[in-house]
C-alpha cells in the first residue's frame, strides 16, 4: 500500500509553521501510512550576504536545513508527537516558492499540498504572496489552506438537534448492520425538509 504523501510549503514564518503543524497532525492520525515532505525555497532575497553568488547560495542553502529542523522539533514537542512517529523529509531548493513547492509535489508524487494563510477571510490574503493562490489555480493537485482555527470565537447554534423519527432510527439501524459504528447524538439529514418533497422525478 502506497503511503499518503503530504507536501508542506514551509517558510520561516508562523504561517509556514501552521501548515507543518496541520500536516503532522494529519500524519499522526495515519501512523505508519503517511510521509511528510517539507518544501522550502531559497530565493534571491534570501541571499543578501556579501560575497560571490556561489558563496551566497552556499550560505543560504546551509542555513535553511538547520532552521527548518529547529522549527520541526519545536512543533513536534508542542504537539506531543515523537520524532520518529512520522517520516519527515525536507527539500531546500533554489527558486521561487510556487515553483519549488509544485516541483517537490511532482517529484515525490504528492497526494496533498498544504500551505498556510496570513488572513482570516477570503483567498486574497494567502501566505507567501500569491503562492497559495497560484497552487490552487494550478488545478492539477489538491491543496489544503491551513487557516488558524478560530471556531471558538463563533457562537454555537441554540437549537438542539431534533430526535430521530421512528423511520430514521430504523434506517440508521439497518445501515449499521454488520458494521462497527459509533453512536452519534445527531439526526439524519432530511434533504427535502422545508422544500417539500417532489411527487415525481425531475429531469
Amino acid at each position: 500500500m502506497k503511503s499518503w504523501t503530504l507536501i508542506v510549503g514551509m517558510d520561516f514564518s508562523d504561517f509556514g509553521e501552521r501548515a507543518f503543524r496541520q500536516a503532522v497532525r494529519m500524519a499522526a492520525h495515519r501512523a505508519g501510512e503517511c510521509v511528510v515532505h517539507i518544501a522550502h525555497a531559497v530565493t534571491e532575497k534570501d541571499m543578501a550576504s556579501p560575497g560571490s553568488k556561489v558563496e551566497r547560495q552556499a550560505e543560504a542553502l546551509g542555513h535553511a536545513p538547520r532552521e527548518i529542523w529547529n522549527r520541526v522539533v519545536k512543533i513536534l514537542e508542542q504537539e506531543q508527537i515523537a520524532l520518529d512517529a512520522v517520516p519527515i523529509w525536507q527539500h531546500v531548493r533554489l527558486g521561487e516558492p510556487l515553483e519549488v513547492i509544485r516541483q517537490v509535489a511532482v517529484d515525490y508524487e504528492g497526494d496533498l499540498v498544504i500551505v498556510g494563510t496570513r488572513g482570516n477571510t477570503g483567498m486574497k490574503k494567502l501566505v507567501l504572496g500569491s503562492v497559495a493562490d497560484g497552487l490552487i489555480r494550478d488545478g492539477r493537485f489538491p491543496v489544503l489552506v491551513a487557516h488558524e482555527n478560530k471556531l471558538g470565537e463563533m457562537e454555537k447554534t441554540t437549537l438542539p438537534d431534533e430526535p430521530l423519527t421512528p423511520e430514521q432510527e430504523e434506517a440508521r439501524k439497518s445501515a449499521a448492520q454488520g458494521m462497527e459504528r459509533h453512536h452519534y447524538k445527531s439526526t439524519l439529514i432530511d434533504a427535502w425538509k422545508g422544500l417539500g418533497r417532489p411527487t415525481s422525478p425531475t429531469f
